[in-house]
């Protein structure tokens, strides 16, 4: 599988993904399928119902991770996530594969300074509820589907506390 919005990528392999003004350094555990989907495999359809911007796809595993890289501002990542859903779950979508038999599918929100939402609104649980019914995978707590993530410039950790996580350049995002 290679076009320009398509590339395999090997485990162990580090990259960082970018859009605009927010980078996510990532550390694969095992090879996988970057796929860009806002503005590639899903081109603009005029009706301003945007996607999230890339996604990592995990045959071996049976596993899809999507990914929104926003500013300061993520209220707008859940509509982006949803709607990613639905357009590559879509029978006319040649990379509906992405979407079908997985074990898992989970979002990451991905920002320099996120607000992390303390009570689960309607929004994120409607994302999570989407998540949760394309994964055979069963989860105590759907909404831990969805991690955010705060990429600061270093002395990040790596840790997973809750559904937060700070990652660097030193230490980036394991997937």
């Amino acid at each position: 599988m290679t076009d320009g919005n398509i590339k395999e990528r090997k485990a162990n392999e580090k990259f960082t993904l970018s859009e605009s003004r927010t980078s996510l350094y990532i550390q694969l555990k095992s090879d996988k399928t970057e796929v860009k989907i806002d503005g590639g495999i899903i081109e603009d359809d005029g009706s301003g119902q945007r996607k999230c911007d890339y996604l990592l796809f995990d045959e071996d595993n049976k596993s899809t991770h999507l990914i929104e890289l926003k500013g300061t501002v993520i209220d707008r990542a859940y509509s982006q996530l949803e709607n990613t859903v639905k357009s590559i779950s879509e029978d006319s979508c040649k990379e509906k594969y992405l979407m079908e038999k997985l074990k898992l599918l989970e979002a990451y929100i991905v920002s320099p300074a996120p607000k992390i939402p303390q009570n689960v609104d309607s929004k994120e649980r409607s994302l999570a509820k989407m998540l949760a019914a394309k994964s055979s995978q069963k989860q105590n707590n759907i909404v831990d589907l969805i991690t955010y993530v705060r990429v600061v410039s270093k002395g990040a950790n790596g840790v997973k506390k809750d559904r937060y996580i700070i990652i660097s350049g030193e230490c980036p995002l394991s997937i």
